[in-house]
């Protein structure tokens, strides 16, 4: 399904496929099929609200379905981009999933 402005969740589309392959071809075939997408939701917090000239902070994104999520998300892309004031740590990032229990 494409990912545009009239594919929305909760939306029942017309669907149709029809197979031509040589030496012969299957009628169309036809159904309705619903839109469901993923909603998710990104919080953000610091290990600390104050930080020195020098000192680490470690900054956590977490990333979760929401209660009206429909289905699993693929290919998210989530772009975090640093104040100026502060620098990345090479080697530092952790993209390891959480078990949150539910």
């Amino acid at each position: 399904m494409l990912d545009n402005a009239e594919n929305l969740s909760g939306v029942d589309l017309r669907n149709s496929a029809e197979w031509t392959w040589d030496g012969g071809n299957l009628s169309p075939a036809r159904t309705t099929v619903r839109v469901v997408e993923p909603k998710l939701s990104v919080s953000k917090t610091a290990n600390t609200s104050l930080v020195a000239l020098g000192s680490e902070v470690t900054i956590t994104l977490t990333i979760a379905h929401t209660s009206a999520s429909e289905t699993n998300a693929y290919d998210v892309v989530v772009t975090d981009t640093l104040p100026a004031e502060l620098q990345y740590v090479p080697g530092s990032l952790d993209c390891t999933p959480r078990d949150t229990g539910s």
